[in-house]
């Protein structure tokens, strides 16, 4: 188990280091084919897959997913400064400069709306597991009366058990014997 803090230096560090790997893939152009176009994709269906495995903010998202495909896109940039054109394209380099801007720029934007919507369905998730000032963890027994979860107190941080009496089951006699049971 590692710190929150760890864990958001790996996902930078590792998302950075893919998108560096990938955006120098370009650099070593085979006369065969172009490379530009598989390392775009590639580095979309990173960024895109890293949105929905990993749960960060719509802003954390944004900041790494750009960076990670500013190699890609400098790469194609220096491609088209250097040659004019887009190898095995009769397009101008410029132009391919601004489609493979526009493939990046659109997988970041899912990359965003992705994370913007699981990081808030785990908020919603972890405000809903909130009772008083205990936050349920996990289920540990279920009897006639109610539920038992193993939760965590907000202030003391400790493991604690709460017992959640079931709805059909309050009733003025089973209060009580629920009392005598605390």
């Amino acid at each position: 188990r590692r710190s929150g803090w760890a864990l958001r230096w790996i996902d930078a560090a590792g998302l950075l280091l893919v998108g560096a790997a990938l955006g120098s893939i370009g650099l070593v152009r085979p006369a065969l084919f172009d490379t530009t176009y598989p390392m775009v994709i590639n580095i979309a269906l990173t960024v895109l897959a890293r949105a929905v495995i990993v749960p960060s903010s719509a802003g954390r998202t944004l900041g790494l997913s750009a960076a990670a495909g500013a190699p890609a896109l400098a790469t194609a940039v220096f491609h088209a400064m250097r040659t004019g054109r887009t190898p095995g394209l009769e397009a101008p380099g410029a132009m391919d400069v601004v489609i493979q801007a526009g493939w990046l720029l659109a997988a970041v934007g899912l990359a965003v709306l992705a994370s913007r919507v699981t990081y808030g369905l785990r908020a919603e998730v972890r405000e809903a597991r909130q009772v008083g000032q205990y936050t349920l963890e996990e289920r540990i027994g279920e009897g006639g009366m109610g539920v038992v979860y193993r939760a965590r107190h907000a202030r003391l941080k400790r493991p604690t058990a709460v017992k959640l009496l079931s709805p059909g089951t309050v009733g003025s006699q089973r209060v009580r014997r629920f009392e005598r049971a605390v």
